[in-house]
């Protein structure tokens, strides 16, 4: 993961300098920028709450079953008189 995101940086830093002719500057600042929000995204992922649920699917056999199976996802968008809803139900 922080090998694609450091990809995506790099490109976007690099399509800031040469495709917007912008600075040198501002292609490293954008990268800079883009990797400190990226890695803070990557290390703030909720790993102990799976860690728990994988150990709990391990400990109760008869619980797994029914944890184990397919999620259905419901995905509405609405229009109303003041604007655009969009409601996942999960």
């Amino acid at each position: 993961m922080h090998a694609m995101t450091g990809a995506v940086n790099i490109s976007s830093g690099l399509i800031t300098w040469f495709g917007y002719k912008r600075t040198w500057k501002d292609g490293l600042i954008n990268f800079a920028l883009n990797t400190v929000i990226t890695e803070a995204q990557i290390w703030s992922q909720p790993m102990h709450a799976k860690k728990e649920l994988d150990h709990y699917k391990k400990t109760n056999s008869l619980s797994s079953k029914s944890l184990s199976g397919k999620h259905r996802c419901i995905c509405v968008v609405s229009a109303r008189s003041d604007g655009i809803g969009v409601k996942v139900i999960f």
